[in-house]
């Protein structure tokens, strides 16, 4: 998965981990609710949980003072079985910097939802290896990148993950929900709806893409 640069005891030198495994600790803010309310027949309705997700930031930091990098999707069952539109867990990627004068600290914070809920933990630290999506103009929602997944003659990928990002590689491209591992990926531009097997950011002049970023 990506990589987060935690700064450690106030030594210069920044760690990167990845984000996965990365320690965090329960966030000392409101609990935001939106698992209660953005589901559709007791499903997590993606979407809406991003929308509801975005709304609390800006109500807790505003619009120019975080940056939403990533919805992470979490499927029931894999992409090659039948029932595989179920969602177990979304997990929305913000970073905030607040600053003090000439310093400023720098938290990521984690919204992971389920059906029982919603929980709220950050991290100090830099979020890396993608764009932000605040100002992207995401026309294609999850339910219609999902059905264009699902009806394409491309092979469907062993996995049950799916990421909504901005990739940062030699090419500049829309975003895209990612579903797949580090194996096999489908790529569905948020903005055209065009299906791929190829990262549309590194499928240029032979970059290949790098690798320990998947489950």
């Amino acid at each position: 998965m990506k990589k987060i640069i935690f700064v450690i005891a106030a030594i210069a030198t920044l760690a990167l981990t990845a984000c996965s495994g990365c320690g965090s600790k329960k966030a000392e803010s409101e609990v935001n609710d939106s698992a209660k309310v953005a589901t559709k027949a007791g499903k997590l309705d993606v979407d809406h949980v991003i929308a509801l997700d975005r709304q609390s930031m800006f109500a807790k930091v505003g619009s120019g003072d975080y940056r939403w990098y990533e919805a992470q999707i979490t499927f029931k069952n894999y992409l090659d079985e039948e029932g595989s539109d179920e969602i177990e867990k979304i997990v929305d990627v913000f970073q905030v910097i607040d600053q003090h004068g000439a310093s400023a600290d720098v938290t990521v914070w984690f919204f992971t939802h389920t059906t029982e809920g919603t929980e709220i933990t950050s991290d100090s630290g830099f979020w890396l290896e993608d764009m932000p999506l605040n100002d992207e103009a995401i026309k294609i929602g999850f339910t219609k990148a999902y059905e264009r997944v699902m009806a394409t003659n491309y092979p469907k990928p062993h996995s049950r993950h799916c990421v909504l990002r901005k990739e940062v590689g030699p090419k500049e491209a829309n975003p895209q929900y990612i579903f797949g591992n580090i194996k096999a990926q489908l790529y569905v531009d948020a903005v055209t709806g065009d299906v791929t097997d190829k990262s549309p950011s590194f499928n240029a002049g032979g970059f290949g893409k790098p690798l320990g970023e998947w489950p």
